[in-house]
């Protein structure tokens, strides 16, 4: 009866108080959902004060939203769940960094990291930006094959909007180049290919050239190193053991993932 109370509470705009909304929110993760679902604005704050209660309550929403969203095409409803939770995993970042971070790592999965590279390519200026940032603060070596797949996306050579979207996934797949194991690294080395072809004749797009640039130089970093400090030369299956059952969206292209070539 609790929890229905504090959700009711939520939905009204009012707070029950902190001590009954803090123990609510430990007893049942559905508060978290109801306020990002059903709530309007930001998350009320009492709901972050345990971040090792709201993180793994936070990432389900986006865990269950994922399978409704299969293209940058994100209905307003959904878009506004977004926000909330992704604002809320950003202020929590904002206050604990690399804590918060890797707690956030331990608990996300494939089908968050999709739903975020989706929401990074989205019309939503609000969730294009706050699914960009946050993917780029987890993305890592068990996530960044679905951020490598949107990059294959015909889609995203098109237009403003295309082009703004593959810069926004070059960044956040750049984050991982120094330290991705080998079969995302010789991922990364097919696409930074690609893209310096399909860069050569294409006008108005510095920015990308520049992170194209950066995206190289990062992998490049790992070839510095010795050979037994080099992710590039191992695999972890239990880190990336994912990706080899992922099911790429976009297989046609002149681009594509393939990691049971790796195997």
């Amino acid at each position: 009866m609790r929890s229905m109370l504090v959700v009711s509470l939520l939905a009204a705009g009012l707070a029950a108080s902190p001590v009954e909304a803090q123990q609510s929110a430990k007893d049942s993760c559905s508060v978290f959902a109801d306020a990002a679902v059903a709530g309007e604005g930001p998350l009320p704050q009492f709901l972050l004060a345990d971040e090792d209660v709201a993180i793994p309550c936070l990432v389900g929403t986006p865990t269950q939203l994922a399978p409704t969203v299969t293209s940058p095409e994100i209905d307003p409803k959904t878009t506004a769940t977004m926000n909330r939770v992704t604002a809320a995993l950003g202020l929590l970042i904002d206050r604990s960094g690399m804590t918060a971070i890797d707690k956030i790592r331990a608990v996300d999965n494939l089908s968050v990291a999709q739903l975020l590279a989706y929401g990074s390519r989205t019309t939503d200026k609000s969730t294009r930006d706050n699914s960009m940032v946050l993917l780029s603060n987890i993305v890592d070596n068990s996530t960044v094959c679905v951020v490598l797949d949107q990059m294959a996306d015909p889609a995203l050579a098109e237009g403003a909007a295309g082009l703004q979207a593959r810069a926004n996934l070059l960044a956040s797949v750049s984050v991982v180049a120094p330290w991705a194991m080998k079969s995302n690294y010789e991922q990364m080395r097919s696409l930074a290919g690609y893209l310096e072809a399909d860069l050569a004749d294409e006008k108005d797009v510095d920015q990308t050239r520049r992170l194209l640039t950066n995206f190289i130089d990062r992998l490049d970093y790992q070839t510095t190193l010795p050979a037994g400090k080099a992710n590039m030369n191992v695999d972890n299956e239990g880190v990336i053991g994912g990706c080899r059952s992922y099911v790429p969206a976009f297989k046609d292209g002149a681009f594509s993932i393939d990691y049971q070539l790796n195997q």
